[in-house]
Order: structure tokens, then sequence, then C-alpha cells
């Protein structure tokens, strides 16, 4: 109430309280840390979200924005090692697994989110959205051929996907 009245100052005087009451809050650290990083305050959001992901090692949502952050402060080796670690810590996570290719799109690797799409869709052959974005990246890298025959894949399992006919109209 306080942030969308405009009290930022109220309103982090709260969540500084909570995190003090209680330090060990995961809640309370990430609800500091989202109120840092919307304010545009990253090295407040960085503080806060590491101190969440140290406090829950397993919190894959403070570590995701965790990598956020870092690449919006221009700490692209550090976001990346993050998204690394993270596929390798819970490995059957879609929300987690995929976090490596969309710090690659985020950053404009294309090419390297590209192989990242197509190591997920071999390791993960029944995720749609998978198939789904690796059909979109092939299409915005003129990969048609390929797009044509991944995005056919994905249609034969759902054929009313939205996402995988958008991608056949771009097709």
């Amino acid at each position: 109430v306080y942030v969308s009245t405009g009290k930022t100052a109220d309103a982090e005087a709260i969540l500084r309280k909570a995190t003090k009451l209680q330090p060990e809050s995961v809640d309370a650290l990430v609800a500091l840390g989202r109120f840092y990083y919307a304010q545009h305050r990253l090295p407040e959001a960085e503080a806060a979200i590491r101190a969440a992901s140290e406090a829950d090692s397993r919190a894959k949502a403070s570590r995701i924005l965790l990598a956020k952050i870092y690449l919006d402060s221009g700490k692209t080796a550090e976001a990346e090692k993050l998204c690394r670690e993270l596929k390798s810590s819970v490995p059957a996570d879609p929300d987690v697994y995929g976090a490596l290719a969309s710090f690659y799109e985020a950053s404009g690797q294309s090419e390297k989110e590209l192989a990242e799409l197509r190591a997920l869709a071999k390791a993960h052959p029944a995720d749609r959205a998978i198939k789904a974005r690796l059909a979109e990246v092939l299409i915005d890298l003129n990969c048609i051929p390929e797009a044509t025959k991944m995005n056919q894949k994905a249609l034969s399992s759902s054929p009313h996907d939205p996402r995988g006919l958008a991608s056949q109209g771009r097709i």
C-alpha cells in the first residue's frame, strides 16, 4: 500500500524492520530485495537477494532474481555462473533448467541460447515449452527448415498451442 501511494520510505522501513526481526526469513529478504529492485537500487537489491539465497540454498526464485540483478548490474559473468549452478543443482525443474537459456536470451547471446535450447530439447524431450522456445530462436536466426521441424514436433503434441501456432505463422 505504501509503495502504491508513493510512500516508499515507509515501505522500506517496514521491510527493513521485518528483516531485522527475522534475519533468516527468506520471504522478508526477498520482499526487501524486490522492493529495492523495483526502485532500481541494484546494490541493495543484490545484497538482500544474496542473503535470501544464502538463507535457503534451495530457494530457486531468489536465485533466479539474483541472476537478473547481476545481469542488470552488468555482472554478466556472475549471472551466467549462477544460472549454470542453478541448472546443475535442480536439473529436473523447468523453471531452473531454462534459466541459462533465458540468461543468454536476455544478454543477446543468440548462438549460445540456441545451443542451450538444443541441449535442453534433447535432455527434456517432453518439454513443449523448450521446443517452442527453440523454434522461436531458430526462426529469429533464420534457420527456417530446422524451425519448421521443431515447430511441427511441438504442434503434433499440442495442435492448438498458441505459441506453436504463432511460430507457424512466422515460418
